[in-house]
């Protein structure tokens, strides 16, 4: 086979496979009768299989032409395979960085700097979605010097024709101001220095010459202002700059378009930290703001505004429940302001379907998981709040475990009959009656897989 033909079978082929797998996917949760169910259960399983064989084939021969130099023909292929795998949602940021630092090595001495600059950024959201998001560090990424390396080329602005590529620098300032530091909280420290830069060089002649009346740009300031102002958590614990943060602050708050509920948030947080709101009242404040925007309405719809919405509502409770938790506070009080807040945030994560946003989803959700577990009072709670926010955010696992339960316990009963000391260590550590081993036994086999909510999509999506 010829390097073009490598590369478009894969690439046809990746994309025509993923459209199956999701198909199958999709029918598990509309058939209804349990016999077609397990047929479909067994076809699809087929199907997998058949579907591991070719992609794998495929990804070998791939390799193996990455490992060659490549050809303008050969890297405009490459490139137009990551743009249709993009448009597509193929999420298979594993393939996609080596792919991606493959072009990186062919366009580093070409002095196209519009086209390494769009790559630096391919590259870093990928590594920065599928690895440092999900805590997965398995290809030793740094999207971090990624975002570093486009913001260096900065002064070669008026050389990237592509409007693509100017945005991206604009794009790595955002990251690094929000996702990054919000991931890795040593960024924090540099969200100050970099807003200020990125702001400067907005205002720049060399900017201004070309983009002054482009919306995309403008667009991209607006977030990134935005992103800005959602840092006032970390600010307001930061005596060393604290006062500049609220400068910069208070003049976004009467120049920019700002969500009523955001500049509330902020005003009042402002207030509280120059100690002008007492704690019951601004714990009280916040929850009246959380209700006067939301109240228990706010239900996913699929829509950006509607996801953003989640993100200021978000920011309002995750303020809250830290004030709840870093504070001596009335204790009926807190479990009433945590119980109406809360079961909002958990209505709203339980009603997005699984495929939307689903590294977002998995990341928040497990966030969520880990700030209200300290106000669980009974293992029963801790339960369903693990079942409601961490196995039900990704179904077929959930599926999975269910299945596995159900054989484990058979398996227990069948063995607590004829062979009951297998289970000797587990009766030393209190389960000393068969109820109590079965109920063990099955709640080890629904959690065992918890860790996929956190786990790298092509791992859990089967895809090779």
């Amino acid at each position: 086979m010829t390097d073009k033909e490598i590369i478009l079978n894969f690439k046809t082929s990746y994309i025509k496979n993923a459209q199956i797998y999701s198909d199958y996917n999709d029918s598990m949760f509309k058939i209804r009768n349990y016999d077609d169910w397990k047929k479909n259960l067994l076809e699809r399983s087929k199907a997998i299989r058949a579907m591991f064989k070719e992609n794998e084939k495929n990804i070998s021969q791939l390799y193996a032409l990455l490992f060659k130099d490549l050809t303008d023909e050969t890297a405009q292929l490459l490139i137009d395979t990551i743009k249709e795998f993009k448009e597509n949602e193929i999420h298979d940021a594993s393939i996609m960085i080596d792919i991606i630092n493959k072009l990186l090595e062919y366009t580093e001495h070409k002095g196209n700097y519009g086209l390494i600059v769009m790559l630096l950024n391919l590259g870093a959201l990928e590594e920065m979605e599928f690895f440092l998001r999900m805590d997965n560090n398995s290809k030793n990424v740094n999207p971090v010097s990624k975002y570093k390396k486009i913001i260096s080329l900065r002064n070669h602005y008026p050389e990237m024709e592509n409007l693509i590529s100017r945005r991206s620098v604009f794009m790595a300032y955002y990251n690094m101001i929000g996702p990054i530091s919000d991931i890795i909280p040593y960024y924090r420290t540099e969200i100050l220095k970099n807003y200020k830069e990125v702001m400067e060089f907005y205002h720049s002649d060399t900017v201004q010459n070309i983009d002054k009346d482009t919306e995309e740009i403008k667009e991209e300031i607006y977030y990134i202002n935005d992103m800005f102002l959602t840092a006032f958590n970390y600010f307001l614990k930061n005596d060393e700059v604290r006062d500049e943060y609220f400068s910069i602050t208070e003049k976004l708050l009467s120049s920019q378009e700002i969500d009523d509920n955001r500049r509330e948030l902020i005003e009042l947080s402002i207030n509280y930290s120059r100690g002008l709101i007492p704690l019951e009242k601004m714990v009280d404040s916040l929850y009246q703001l959380f209700y006067k925007f939301y109240g228990d309405d706010l239900v996913y719809d699929g829509t950006d505004d509607n996801l953003n919405a989640y993100c200021n509502c978000s920011d309002i409770a995750f303020t809250m429940l830290d004030l709840l938790k870093e504070n001596e506070f009335d204790e009926k009080k807190k479990y009433f302001y945590l119980n109406k807040i809360g079961n909002s945030l958990l209505k709203y994560n339980y009603s997005v379907p699984y495929k939307d946003y689903t590294n977002y989803f998995d990341e928040t959700s497990a966030d969520l998981f880990k700030l209200l577990l300290p106000f669980c009072k009974t293992t029963e709670q801790k339960e369903d709040l693990l079942t409601r926010l961490i196995l039900r955010r990704q179904p077929l696992t959930y599926i999975h475990s269910i299945m596995v339960e159900k054989i484990s316990t058979e398996i227990a009963r069948r063995m607590l009959k004829e062979n009951r000391d297998v289970f000797n260590d587990i009766i030393s550590l209190g389960y000393d009656t068969d109820e109590k081993i079965l109920n063990y036994i099955s709640k080890a086999a629904l959690y065992h897989d918890i860790g996929k909510c956190l786990t790298l999509g092509v791992i859990n999506l089967q895809n090779r």
